[in-house]
């Protein structure tokens, strides 16, 4: 409850302070009136009197001026026109003698030459008037002001200008001039008026101020002033004064060079000039000053007298107010803590009514004060504590006057947070009971962080792993029970000793070293203790061992996890063991399943080898027949003859089908299959295929069509062979098995990013496929119904053998047939569109004349057949051994064509090639022919990079040899001949037969050449396949695959397809790193090498 005597005190002083204050400021305020009243019209009266000047000053020299204009409007000047100058300056020196104002009268010509004047040291002199003010102007009289001047006189003066002004105490003259027109002549009446005459007026008149005369440039003409500023420009003074209608004004300077001043102007409506008035205002305000000197000695002690009471009375209150002060102090301090505190303050009347809170209250429950204030606190009551215990509370309160507990509160959104509370019952200094003071801090996250550390001492407690914490210097502070039961020893045992005390001497040395270490430097540690229980048993520990640290970094504990491993390690040791047990089981088995897997490749290759050579067999007759056919049909038979004749060679190829069916199907189970890329015409290909079957469709009534999609591209780039092949297969099985109807091939073409899609359907209305046959359609050696193969002939191997060149290819093939409708077979083959290689249409060209050839062929019976086939044709030959020869021999002579072998010794073909066009002059533009066996189109690139202009494969014939030279060695301007395209793979086309081929030969080279050409092949040739056991055993791939790479080419020289075909599997063998399989095609080589040899035999 408030003190009364303090109240009483501040409302004595608040009077006494207000009454002072009162009674200082009416004072105050009339005295200030007073004397703002009176400086007013001081300073009015001082402008007044400035007011005054200027006009009485404007008058006196508009006085003057205005008798200028007079004299110029008499007559006086007249006596010019007879002459009479001197009689003119006689009147100008009479006039001056009344008017002080003008220092001379002058008359100046047309020209500004002073022709007569009152001062004869003034004639002759010439003006400048162009800085007269106000402007000439056609038909105008005015009178008109310049500069001032310097100098008594025209005589001796010069006029100022702003940058060069008069100087302090410098005589000066200010001139006016007026125009006359007198009989027709222009003249000009100039008066020097006197400056000295009208600032001597000035002083006289005027005390504590000065005069300025200005022109409405802003030129100064005048200035009553010691340091006068005549000359100078002033143009912002001038124009702020003449602003608008007004030729007179009054204002105050607050801020000039002679101190603040009380300033009128005065303009003259006659003349082009401004006179401004300057008055001292602190001499206007002398009189003031007085005033308010008077004033302020009456005042003054007045308010001292009051003041000094007012203090005497404020110091008797002066102990009372200090008092005060401190209980203000000791409320504010309180007022902070209340509302800076972190805890919820509540204070209540002595009915628990809310009076205040703080902000830590609203921050906590989430209770503006606003919506709690007159409530009582039982509306953040959670319903945990029942009526009893708030009923010891206020029991305990009133009786104690404090109470202390926790409770559980509900926050304003619903949630429930936990609460220390203290309540304090309040009382006055006669005891009587005020308020209740309740604080609580919020321990809800506290009780969490107890839970949360009790949760986790649990879990270290119960963990099944053993966890020892030690101190810096490695004495146990805990251990946890299961390290109790792990070691068996008592919690009181292990506190305040060291982990040495599990030791049992046997963990190595290094372990310890390496566990200092580490902890040294303040890492973390793992590792295995062989360590001893308290028993005396040995257990195995794997322990991981982590400081602790403060937030300094500093190290507080080490905790150590310990696992006992014993059972696991032994359990890991007899998984090894049965682990190395299964090791060898599997090596057992590996090596027994490897084995089996090269006993079924030797007969898989066994079965290939065996097929192949069948193969080879039958087709060394077939071969020759199908030779001595082409002889016999090309002698000139008949008609009737010669048709018979393709009817022997259609058969005999539809034979060598079979056996290529053989063939491929031994190399696709050997996964040796080749495919071929080069230029070829789809139509052209399916045509062929249907004109060799329209014949057996005709025997049987049945029709056989072809139609080709309009966007088919004429050419694509692929393996024409292999697709001859399919269709061949194709279309002749639908043949086959079409007894009416017809057979219909379509082809149409699908492009895409890659490239072209050709997808061919052949269809047909034969006996169709039952659906439970279909499944086995694709099977090797099998066909759909084991009785058709007695009807109808068939070995089962071309569906199978079609499925695989077309997925070999990256196709895809199916099918759809239903029993008695017939069947329909689809492909589809990913191709490359391509260009033709020649135009077709010209003309053959006519023999060839002989050629000098320089031949590059390390084989002497490639040589040899090359040399037989080029003499005929009366060609010169040079024959070299190698690149190396072959460079240079052309450097040294000059050849119309180089036959060039790809590869050969110390320096292969395309090197060689890259060499010659290296050579100067001619002999680098030689034609270059490769001869390869190899006619695919990335070989035929290669040959193009290093320079070469055309290719021949091998085995050579005598058409395509001839061909490629007039292509590239015809005289120029004769047409070239068409090429022919590459022949085929052997597996591709019906290559010419071990017989056949030979008969062609021996008609090209004749018995000598036939009989050289034996024995060149059984020398060379045995020479090679002797070597090649003995490369095999030393491992020599490199030098086999040169080996075989020469039969190769040896053997397709002289048509022995059986053994190139197997020097082809052994060069493919070698190339690919495959030892075994080279072992075993070099043991299989004799016995084609030895069929090759004896078909040569008959001509030795």
């Amino acid at each position: 409850m408030p003190n009364p005597v303090t109240q009483r005190t501040r409302r004595l002083r608040q009077t006494l302070i207000v009454s002072l204050l009162l009674f200082v400021g009416g004072m105050g305020s009339v005295t200030g009136f007073t004397l703002w009243r009176l400086r007013t019209d001081a300073v009015a009266d001082g402008l007044n009197s400035a007011s005054l000047y200027a006009f009485s000053f404007e008058d006196t020299l508009t006085h003057s001026l205005s008798l200028i204009e007079m004299i110029a409007a008499n007559g006086l000047t007249l006596d010019l026109a007879g002459g009479r100058a001197a009689l003119t300056e006689q009147a100008f020196t009479a006039l001056l003698r009344h008017e002080p104002a003008l220092r001379s009268l002058s008359l100046l010509d047309e020209t500004g030459r002073v022709i007569a004047s009152s001062d004869a040291a003034n004639r002759g002199r010439h003006l400048a008037l162009d800085d007269f003010l106000p402007p000439t102007a056609p038909g105008v009289t005015a009178l008109r002001i310049g500069p001032p001047w310097a100098g008594r006189d025209l005589a001796d003066g010069a006029p100022t200008t702003p940058l060069h002004p008069l100087g302090a105490q410098a005589s000066s003259l200010i001139p006016v001039i007026r125009a006359l027109a007198v009989n027709g002549h222009a003249f000009t009446l100039l008066a020097a008026l006197n400056p000295d005459f009208f600032l001597d007026h000035v002083q006289r008149r005027m005390a504590g101020g000065w005069v300025e005369i200005l022109r409405y440039d802003g030129r100064v003409l005048m200035d009553s002033r010691d340091q006068g500023r005549a000359g100078l420009m002033a143009a912002d003074l001038a124009q702020g004064l003449t602003l608008g209608d007004r030729d007179d004004g009054r204002f105050q300077q607050p801020v000039s060079l002679e101190g603040p001043m009380l300033t009128a102007f005065r303009a003259s409506r006659l003349f082009p000039f401004v006179v401004v008035a300057h008055l001292d205002r602190r001499r206007a305000l002398a009189t003031w000053r007085a005033e308010t000197a008077a004033l302020l000695g009456v005042v003054v002690p007045l308010l001292a007298a009051v003041t000094l009471l007012a203090r005497l009375v404020y110091r008797r209150q002066a102990q009372a107010l200090r008092q005060q002060a401190e209980a203000a102090r000791q409320e504010e301090i309180n007022a902070t803590v209340f509302g800076a505190s972190s805890d919820a303050i509540i204070i209540t009347d002595l009915k628990a009514h809310i009076l205040s809170v703080n902000a830590a209250f609203t921050r906590i429950t989430g209770y503006e004060a606003a919506e709690v204030l007159g409530r009582t606190p039982r509306f953040l009551g959670s319903g945990r504590q029942g009526r009893a215990f708030y009923a010891a509370l206020w029991r305990d309160l009133l009786a104690n006057g404090v109470w202390r507990g926790e409770l559980t509160n509900r926050r304003k959104d619903g949630s429930l947070y936990d609460t220390d509370m203290t309540i304090t019952a309040f009382r006055d200094q006669a005891g009587r009971l005020q308020h209740f003071i309740a604080v609580s801090t919020d321990i809800t996250e506290r009780k969490a962080a107890l839970a949360q550390l009790r949760k986790l001492s649990l879990a270290v407690e119960q963990s099944p792993v053993s966890i020892i914490i030690t101190n810096p210097e490695h004495r146990i502070e805990y251990v946890n029970a299961a390290f109790l039961r792990t070691s068996g020893y008592q919690r009181h045992e292990v506190l305040g000793r060291t982990p040495g005390l599990l030791q049992s001497g046997q963990t190595p040395r290094a372990t310890y070293d390496e566990l200092a270490t580490v902890l040294g430097h303040g890492g973390r540690w793992q590792g295995e203790f062989l360590n001893r229980k308290r028993d005396g048993s040995l257990y195995v520990c794997f322990s991981r061992i982590v400081p602790l640290r403060e937030t300094d970094g500093g190290i507080s504990h080490y905790v150590a996890i310990q696992e006992d491993v014993t059972e696991r390690k032994a359990l890991s040791r007899e998984l090894d063991s049965h682990r190395h047990h299964l090791e060898d089981l599997v090596a057992q088995r590996t090596a027994e399943l490897e084995a089996a897997r090269q006993q079924a490749e030797a007969a898989t290759e066994a079965k290939s080898m065996f097929l192949a050579t069948m193969s080879h067999e039958i087709r060394t007759p077939l071969n020759g027949i199908l030779g001595m056919a082409r002889l016999v049909r090309d002698s000139g038979l008949s008609a009737a003859a010669g048709e018979q004749m393709q009817m022997l060679l259609s058969s005999a190829d539809a034979l060598r089908v079979l056996i290529d069916d053989i063939l491929d199907f031994s190399k696709l189970e050997a996964g040796r299959l080749e495919f071929d890329r080069r230029p070829f015409e789809p139509a052209r290909v399916v045509e062929e295929v249907a004109a060799l079957l329209r014949d057996r469709a005709g025997e049987k009534g049945i029709t056989l069509s072809v139609s080709l999609d309009a966007g088919l591209p004429p050419w694509l780039e692929g393996d024409p062979g292999r697709l001859r092949q399919i269709l061949l297969n194709l279309m002749g099985n639908a043949v086959k098995f079409t007894e009416q109807g017809g057979v219909s091939v379509s082809l149409r073409a699908r492009a895409d990013e890659e490239g072209v899609g050709l997808a061919v359907e052949v269809a047909d209305s034969g006996i169709g496929i039952a659906p439970g046959q279909q499944e086995r359609l694709f099977q090797s050696f099998v066909q759909a119904d084991a009785t058709i193969s007695r009807r109808y002939g068939g070995s089962g191997l071309g569906l199978i053998i079609c499925k695989r060149l077309v997925e070999g290819q990256g196709g895809h093939i199916g099918f759809a047939s239903r029993p008695g409708q017939g069947s329909r077979f689809w492909f589809e083959i990913p191709y490359r569109a391509a260009q033709p290689p020649h135009s077709d249409d010209r003309p053959p060209p006519p023999p060839l004349p002989p050629l000098s050839i320089l031949l590059a062929e390390d084989n002497i019976v490639n040589q040899k057949v090359i040399l037989g086939l080029l003499g005929r044709s009366g060609h010169r030959v040079s024959v070299v051994g190698d690149g190396r020869q072959a460079v240079e021999a052309a450097a040294a002579a000059r050849f119309d064509v180089v036959l060039m072998d790809l590869q050969m010794p110390y320096m292969d073909g395309l090197a060689a090639t890259r060499a010659l066009r290296a050579l100067p002059g001619a002999a680098g533009r030689v034609p270059v022919i490769a001869l390869t066996a190899n006619a695919a189109s990335a070989d035929i690139e290669n040959c193009r990079a290093a320079g070469m202009d055309g290719f021949i494969s091998k085995p050579v014939e005598p058409e395509r040899l001839l061909e490629a030279l007039a292509r590239v060695a015809w005289p120029d301007g004769a047409p070239p001949p068409p090429p022919a395209a590459a022949p085929p793979p052997p597996s591709a086309a019906a290559p010419a037969g071990d017989g056949g081929g030979l008969a062609v030969l021996a008609a090209q080279l004749g018995r000598d050449g036939m009989a050289e050409l034996a024995r060149l092949f059984a020398a060379t040739g045995g020479a090679a396949l002797a070597a090649l056991p003995a490369l095999a055993d030393e491992g020599a791939l490199e030098a086999i695959r040169f080996q075989a790479h020469s039969l190769k080419g040896m053997a397709a020289s002289v048509a022995a397809d059986g053994l190139a075909a197997r020097a082809a599997d052994l060069e493919q063998a070698a190339r690919a790193g495959d030892a075994g399989r080279a072992r075993a095609l070099i043991a299989a080589l004799p016995a084609a090498w030895e069929e090759a040899r004896a078909a040569l035999a008959q001509w030795l």
